[in-house]
């Protein structure tokens, strides 16, 4: 058929022995042909590979560890993925799809052919209280911000574990390796080639997220943050293109630090009697969107682990600052792969 819809799945992995086969196994639950998987195995130290071809998808290894970026490339040329399909979805190898996932994924590329790529909804599995202020942030995103953004068309971020991009979007994308947050490059590319890039809330997947403060450190501070200031820099979204929304999120994403620091001081140094009432204020508003949230989500960890997430929250303001400095030394990508530690976790 002329309109047919042909999805193929692509899994970037590196080191993923733990969890990449309930990957698997979830995306078969969810109508995905064994046939039209992909892994492409980054010279991994462990069975990785031997683990994907048991669960019966198709393999290709990299004799030694190029990257992410460079194994979405080689995949895409040696699959042939760009001539067989008409959209690629990506999914990291610690990610489990929901069962409606790409029912969902279809129906909004059927409602709407020109869209170029669909953003999912991606859920922390529950683990801590690290996991639980990551369910938190991904609820706002879903609730607030995700949303707006579409609407604007302007999805800074289309997350690689549920990320599904026309194959005409895809070509217009040059997956290198000169900054640390590939997925935010490969989106910002396709806002800048005027692809319309949609969230779907319903597109849910379920992902691992950092355990430990030093990984989420790692994953936050030394990745996502320092590869945003890259991307920011690579493409001049400061300082160029006055009138597009883009550019002003950016700006808007500098800015709220400061603002928030400034608000700090500003109430410190004019009355520093009612500084522990006002911090006493901020929680109190937290928490009681985090018992919202825990509701929603159906999950109680939020609401019990809140008291803790304006910790976590100065913690995120002080990483993204420290990663400032890539704004101006530029370079300092990561040709190999930033990967948290796995473990194991009880199914959503």
């Amino acid at each position: 058929m002329k309109n047919s819809i042909r999805i193929a799945v692509l899994i970037p992995a590196f080191n993923e022995e733990l969890l990449i086969e309930q990957t698997i196994l979830s995306l078969v639950a969810a109508g995905v042909k064994k046939e039209d998987i992909y892994v492409v195995d980054d010279g991994s130290e462990d069975d990785t590979a031997a683990m994907a071809l048991r669960c019966g998808v198709i393999v290709s290894s990299n004799p030694s560890n190029i990257g992410k970026s460079a194994s979405i490339t080689r995949a895409l040329r040696e699959f042939g993925l760009l001539s067989r399909y008409t959209h690629v979805s990506f999914l990291d190898a610690d990610t489990r799809v929901d069962s409606k996932y790409f029912k969902t994924v279809r129906q909004r590329i059927k409602s709407d052919p020109s869209v170029g790529v669909i953003c999912g909804h991606p859920k922390s599995i529950a683990h801590n209280y690290l996991t639980a202020y990551r369910a938190f942030s991904y609820f706002l995103m879903d609730m607030i911000y995700k949303p707006a953004q579409s609407k604007l068309r302007s999805v800074m971020v289309v997350p690689g574990c549920a990320a599904t991009y026309s194959v005409g979007a895809l070509k217009k994308i040059a997956w290198t390796a000169d900054t640390r947050a590939e997925d935010m490059d490969a989106t910002v590319q396709a806002l800048l080639a005027n692809e319309k890039i949609v969230y779907v809330s319903d597109a849910i997947v379920y992902t691992q997220d950092p355990s430990t403060i030093r990984d989420y450190i790692g994953q936050v501070g030394r990745r996502w943050y320092k590869g945003s200031w890259q991307i920011m820099r690579k493409h001049g979204l400061l300082w160029r293109g006055w009138l597009k929304i883009l550019n002003w999120e950016c700006r808007l994403i500098f800015l709220e630090p400061f603002a928030y620091l400034g608000i700090f001081y500003w109430v410190y140094t004019r009355n520093p009697e009612r500084m522990l009432w006002a911090t006493v204020q901020g929680l109190l508003i937290i928490m009681a969107v985090a018992a919202y949230a825990a509701i929603r989500e159906r999950r109680a960890d939020i609401f019990l682990w809140s008291f803790l997430f304006p910790v976590l929250r100065i913690l995120d303001y002080a990483l993204f600052l420290g990663a400032s400095w890539n704004l101006v030394k530029g370079g300092d990508g990561r040709h190999s792969w930033y990967c948290i530690p796995r473990y194991a976790t009880k199914k959503s």
